[in-house]
Formats: C-alpha cells, structure tokens, sequence
C-alpha cells in the first residue's frame, strides 16, 4: 500500500571470515524507513550476541580501539627486588604504581611474579616471597628508569638502596649507566640523561 514500506539488512560478520549471516526485516516501521538506518542496528546488535555466544573473538575499528586504549592502565617495567628488604621491595614498587604482596617470612626478597624487567599494567598486584638473606647475594638489579622523570627515578634508585647521579635538569630520562638489569652493590651510583624530548645534549659521561 501506499505509504507503507518494508525496511530490510542483510548481513554477514564477520566480514573477513563469516561465522553468520542474517536478513533483518522490519514491517511499517514508523518515520524513517530506509534500511540502513532501520534495520542495521538490528542486525549490530543481534550479531554481536551471537557471534559472542560462538566464541568468536571481537573486532574493534580504529576509533573504538583509540576508545579503549585511552582507559587501559599505562605500562610500567616492574624493579627486580630479589635480595632486597622487604620495605625497600615495597618502597620501590609503589615508585613505579606497582602493588607488593607479601607471602611466607623472612628478612628478604627471594623471588617475584612478575619477574624483575617485565612489563606490567599500573595497579598489578606483584607476589613477593620472603626467605633469609643469601650472604653470597648482597646485590640489587639495575630498574629500567627509561621515561622517568627525575623526581620517579630519584624514587625509584633510592629505594632500592641505589644513588642517582642525574645529567640535565629536566625532561626524561633517556641513557642510563650502569645498564637495566645488571647486578651491582647498594650504594651504586647510576648515571641517568635527562633530556627534553628532541633536545640533543652530549652523550653519557662520568
């Protein structure tokens, strides 16, 4: 009849290896009627539930993805604190937004999950095991205070019984001496760069 339309969408998904395929009609539908506009968000969201209800991983476009990195927490390299106190431990993890779980007794660190180095979410829970000190083993590992402002790094060094002897006064840390993950004696001193981004100063030196 005049004036009476039928708004339709047929679909696929997903697009690049199709699980479903679907005809979505809708009869009289009021004011728009194109569709498009009509029954493509009906086939969206029916869709979405099947396709999840398969086992079929979601795909996000460009813009969703921007969407969901802008609320994922920021990485961080998690401190090696094997050998370290348990006060230092917790000191330096909270330096970088890391959260210390202590599990069994003892004057040390004697291991870590995540391991020392690795790359971590902000906010993760780190489970450290005490144990008695190793007197062969009074060493600390070297963080990784790449990105580090110097106030975090300061942080960071100190609490894990380290010194920081700091070249340039502002920006980010960007070279760093000894190396991330070396073994040295507290008290060490580590040589931090600290360079505005796309300033160029000299290299490392003593």
């Amino acid at each position: 009849q005049q004036g009476k339309y039928v708004a339709s969408f047929i679909g696929v998904a997903p697009v690049d290896d199709p699980r479903l395929v679907a005809l979505v009609v809708v009869e009289e539908p009021q004011g728009i009627y194109y569709g498009g506009t009509v029954a493509a968000p009906v086939f969206k969201r029916i869709a979405e539930d099947a396709l999840s209800y398969l086992g079929v991983p979601r795909q996000y476009n460009e813009q969703e993805l921007k969407e969901q990195n802008r609320f994922q927490p920021e990485e961080v390299v998690v401190p090696d604190v094997t050998n370290v106190g348990p006060e230092q431990a917790k000191a330096a993890l909270e330096a970088v937004g890391l959260v210390p779980s202590f599990q069994g007794q003892g004057n040390v660190v004697v291991s870590q999950t995540p391991k020392g180095l690795a790359k971590a979410p902000r906010g993760t829970k780190v489970i450290l095991h005490l144990g008695q000190a190793d007197p062969g083993a009074q060493e600390v590992i070297v963080p990784d205070l790449t990105g580090k402002r110097m106030v975090e790094a300061a942080a960071l060094v100190e609490a894990l019984g380290l010194t920081l002897k700091p070249q340039g006064t502002a920006g980010k840390a960007v070279e760093q001496d000894p190396i991330p993950g070396i073994p040295v004696p507290p008290g060490t001193a580590v040589v931090v760069r600290f360079s505005e981004e796309g300033a160029t100063q000299p290299a490392l030196g003593p």
